[in-house]
């Protein structure tokens, strides 16, 4: 039976060992969905404990670059869309629209397929949407309603009224 168990430290612990966005002593593989604080609980001790660290290859980058260093065997980047053998099953990423390199974990598995979301937004959109799962979990971020957002379309649909209005009065300048 497919299981899988989040820790009292928020690690999502997916079957074959494997540990997304947090560390328990027996994860072979720990997975960083990207380089979000919460989303990087205990990397350290992951770094040390662990045989791999996935990611994509942007988060591995940013990961570096905040300072985390892993020995280059233990290194296993995964761009979107790929991924790797494990015995019996696959581990792959999809996209997630959040920030550069954010991944969507899959574990396609004989007995079932598994996915955890990552933050992300603009589902069906943005965001593929994984179907046909056994297990999802999806992350908890968007979840309160005090983060709900209005959609992206209907900002740049206000955003272009404004500015055909203000247009008919006088010119504007516009700075990036």
């Amino acid at each position: 039976m497919l299981q899988v168990n989040i820790n009292s430290r928020g690690a999502i612990v997916f079957p074959y060992s494997i540990c997304i966005d947090g560390h328990e002593e027996r994860c072979l593989i720990r997975i960083v969905t990207h380089i979000h604080s919460d989303h990087l609980l205990d990397l350290n001790k992951s770094i040390s404990y662990s045989k791999f660290i996935t990611a994509t290859p942007i988060t591995m980058d940013l990961l570096e670059i905040l300072g985390f260093r892993f020995p280059l065997h233990k290194r296993l980047p995964l761009d979107y869309r790929s991924c790797i053998e494990l015995e019996d099953a696959k581990l792959c990423f999809e996209y997630a629209h959040h920030i550069a390199g954010t991944a969507q974990t899959i574990l396609e598995t004989t007995k079932g397929l598994l996915v955890y979301t990552s933050d992300f937004k603009r589902p069906g959109k943005d965001t593929p949407v994984i179907r046909d799962t056994d297990i999802m979990v999806i992350d908890a971020t968007y979840g309160d309603p005090r983060y709900r957002r209005v959609d992206e379309d209907i900002i740049v649909e206000k955003l272009v009224k404004l500015l055909r209005r203000l247009l008919t009065e006088k010119p504007i300048a516009i700075y990036a």
